[in-house]
């Protein structure tokens, strides 16, 4: 693999130039509006099948100002119950498209937990929770 010219990431807007369309419609499909037609969408599909395109989780993120991200704090995972639960979690994160972070504590004191938290919100100004500013 070649890392000093890494291969060119596919773009929503070679999608939409291959296939013909506006990058609106484009992402009217990625996402699932159905107020495209069924001929546009399934060539979009097509397209965006044989490019390989993928959405970028970074700038869906900047647009939509939510980072899709879920912090778990956790303890104790050698343990089946609670690795099990974290399992659950991360299965139904994907699911829905969110991304997990997870910081597994050696200790349960109060001081370590407060560390972690505010290390996983960021800083005080650009905290947001739950996807609320």
């Amino acid at each position: 693999m070649n890392l000093s010219n890494p291969p060119k990431r596919v773009t929503i807007k070679d999608v939409a130039q291959a296939a013909g369309v506006s990058t609106q419609t484009v992402s009217r499909v990625i996402n699932k509006f159905s107020y495209v037609s069924e001929t546009t969408r399934q060539r979009v599909e097509g397209v965006v099948e044989e490019l390989g395109y993928r959405p970028s989780t970074l700038a869906r993120s900047l647009i939509q100002q939510r980072s899709y991200t879920l912090g778990v704090v956790t303890y104790g995972l050698k343990y089946i119950g609670p690795s099990r639960t974290l399992n659950g979690i991360a299965d139904q994160s994907d699911q829905l498209g969110y991304m997990l972070v997870m910081q597994e504590l050696d200790n349960f004191g109060m001081n370590r937990i407060e560390d972690v938290i505010d290390s996983l919100l960021g800083p005080p100004g650009r905290r947001h929770f739950m996807g609320c500013p």
